[in-house]
């Protein structure tokens, strides 16, 4: 009778389920590390905890499709389990790298696109305990990212207004090109400007404030020479053009992915005109 007592107090013990306490959705997409080379491909999912209790992420899998070809998968087991607490909410970034010369040979519907789409499905391992494996729930999105091209500098020839052996009066001038498909704010833009293989004027561009997609926006900048300070070389390779010029410096773009530092140059050989 006694034990019979003591087995009715004992509390039934139910086994936790994780497809029962949590929630998967996604939540945005995060573009990083932009350049012509490539990007970083961000898939954020909110896993949501409505339990008193936390659960483990202890592994997840995941393939990303891209224009309908198998680009990336990915299987892992995580030596450190990531908590979601009680009654709270986790950010989880599944980051994918984004090689073009990688893209176009595993995916040739890529070649000369603007932009891709994509999708990926996969899924996470959640436990209630760290050390074991736990349940599997599902995930999937979709989106599309761009195939970014390096913004452009552009030489438009040298007006000379006066040129003599002690200095010389001239603009420089030369655009800003992008030929990406969307329209990018010029942040901030540093230069350093050599003729002849002398440098002749550095700083920052402030002219150039945004560039339109697929168009350039020109800028100039004017120079007042003194060969005596620069050197009989410069004026002699003016003299006879066209001269050797290098464009270098670094650009931070602004876009509706972010912001992006990045290197901006040109090396080439400049027109020269004359002007009155």
């Amino acid at each position: 009778m006694i034990a019979a007592v003591l087995l009715s107090m004992v509390a039934p013990v139910f086994a936790r389920s994780a497809k029962k306490d949590l929630s998967v959705n996604f939540y945005e997409k995060r573009i990083q590390d932009l350049s012509g080379t490539g990007l970083t491909l961000a898939f954020v999912f909110k896993v949501a905890n409505s339990s008193s209790s936390p659960w483990y992420l202890t592994g997840y899998d995941y393939r990303v499709v891209v224009e309908n070809a198998e680009y990336f998968t990915l299987r892992k087991e995580l030596t450190q389990a990531i908590s979601v607490g009680p009654s709270s909410t986790t950010l989880i970034a599944l980051p994918v790298k984004i090689t073009n010369d990688i893209l176009f040979k595993a995916v040739p519907a890529a070649e000369g696109k603007d932009k891709l789409s994509c999708y990926l499905i996969g899924g996470m391992n959640f436990a209630d305990d760290p050390r074991s494996e736990g349940d599997r729930m599902s995930m999937a999105c979709s989106g599309d990212f761009p195939i970014y091209q390096d913004i452009q500098v552009v030489f438009r020839p040298l007006e000379v207004k006066d040129l003599t052996i002690g200095g010389g009066d001239m603009t420089f001038k030369a655009a800003v090109r992008n030929d990406n498909y969307f329209p990018i704010q010029v942040e901030s833009l540093t230069y350093t400007l050599e003729l002849g293989g002398t440098k002749v004027s550095e700083g920052p561009l402030a002219g150039v404030k945004s560039v339109e997609a697929k168009s350039e926006k020109e800028f100039s900048l004017p120079l007042l020479l003194d060969f005596f300070e620069l050197g009989n070389a410069l004026y002699a390779a003016l003299k006879k053009p066209p001269v050797a010029c290098t464009f270098s410096g670094e650009i931070v773009i602004g876009t509706d992915w972010g912001q992006f530092r990045m290197s901006l140059g040109k090396k080439d050989a400049l027109a020269v005109t004359t002007v009155r």
